[in-house]
């Protein structure tokens, strides 16, 4: 057990950091920052998945249109949204305001994002002590529903939460996604429960 009078210290040592890290922005050292970001596809890409893409752009700083990480950030964006298959090419780029430095630039990305995953099985392996079905009960994924891959993450977490509620503080829960039938995934978590405490 802490004592009393380092907690309060320790917590205003936290905060300190905290918001040191969310009020400063590394300045950009590239000519390039993204204002607006917009996706070209034969179909449409639905508003969550658009304001992903964009969250994950604007304000990025880059080196040009041909830099590999403004294609790299969408098809990664695409893939945690179920797209797994998605091609991007390199964007066009229209510059919206030139005598800022970085110069502020607007990006066009082509996509051709393919399918979208649905997720058809969520396989639980490695468990011994908990039931599948209860571990199940609190994920986020959901059958039929589109792959996101945040809530796989965030599902791999809450599982090794239950398992330490249950005494098991060295498990561990690592997550795959495979293809069963294209474009259909199953969701796979991997247990390895450890001993318990």
């Amino acid at each position: 057990m802490m004592p009393r009078p380092l907690l309060p210290v320790l917590l205003c040592a936290v905060l300190a950091l905290t918001s040191a890290k969310s009020s400063s922005q590394e300045p950009c050292n590239t000519p390039y920052i993204a204002s607006d970001v917009t996706l070209s596809t034969a179909t449409d890409v639905p508003r969550d998945v658009t304001a992903a893409t964009k969250a994950g752009l604007i304000g990025q700083c880059f080196q040009g249109p041909t830099d590999a990480n403004l294609v790299a950030s969408v098809q990664q964006v695409l893939r945690d949204m179920g797209y797994l298959r998605a091609n991007v090419a390199a964007p066009s780029m229209t510059l919206s305001n030139a005598s800022s430095d970085p110069q502020r630039a607007a990006l066009t990305f082509t996509v051709h994002q393919g399918s979208r995953s649905p997720v058809q099985e969520i396989e639980i392996a490695g468990n011994n002590l908990i039931e599948a079905d209860q571990i199940r009960t609190v994920t986020q994924v959901q059958l039929g529903e589109f792959l996101d891959m945040s809530k796989v993450r965030a599902s791999a977490l809450t599982i090794q939460k239950l398992y330490r509620a249950n005494g098991f503080f060295k498990t561990s829960v690592k997550e795959g996604i495979e293809f069963s039938r294209a474009p259909m995934v199953r969701v796979v978590f991997q247990i390895n429960e450890g001993p318990r405490s």
